[in-house]
């Protein structure tokens, strides 16, 4: 899954978590979050995100 929580290109990538990478852009705002395989790796029926504008991709693969 796929969270862009704005259309700033980013700049530096760290992973924080086995398959959770967080992207920054050049101030070290937070972009994007970028979750591996969370289909297959997570239990979730819904995502709740408030207080934020976000594009939400989800990928369904296999």
């Amino acid at each position: 899954m796929y969270i862009e929580l704005n259309e700033r290109v980013s700049a530096d990538s760290q992973e924080v978590a086995l398959g959770v990478v967080l992207d920054f852009d050049e101030q070290g705002t937070l972009v994007s979050i970028d979750t591996d395989n969370a289909s297959r790796d997570f239990q979730f029926e819904e995502v709740v995100i408030s207080g934020l504008q976000v594009r939400v991709l989800v990928s369904q693969s296999g």
